[in-house]
């Protein structure tokens, strides 16, 4: 009986420190969902006083050094094409 009786406190003190901290919990999770927004904001389109430009300007950079790969690529073929000396002395 008494164990069924101090059960029951605690049930019921657990259901109102719950019910009492309710609203703070939801606040918690509404800056938690506004956090991560702005951190895939951030990572998608950069922030600028910290000097990233997000994942966009790495696509950018790739691009144009995949660019500048193909055209070096082109030039050293038709720079050294029939120079055969190169490969010769390997």
């Amino acid at each position: 009986m008494i164990f069924a009786a101090l059960l029951f406190l605690g049930v019921l003190v657990a259901t109102i420190v719950v019910f009492s901290s309710f609203a703070l919990l939801q606040e918690d999770l509404k800056m938690i969902k506004c956090g991560l927004y702005y951190g895939l904001d951030v990572t998608v389109n950069g922030d600028q006083t910290s000097n990233w430009g997000g994942f966009g300007q790495i696509q950018n950079q790739i691009s144009n050094v995949t660019a500048l790969l193909n055209s070096s690529a082109a030039a050293v073929n038709s720079t050294l094409l029939g120079n055969s000396w190169i490969l010769n002395s390997l």
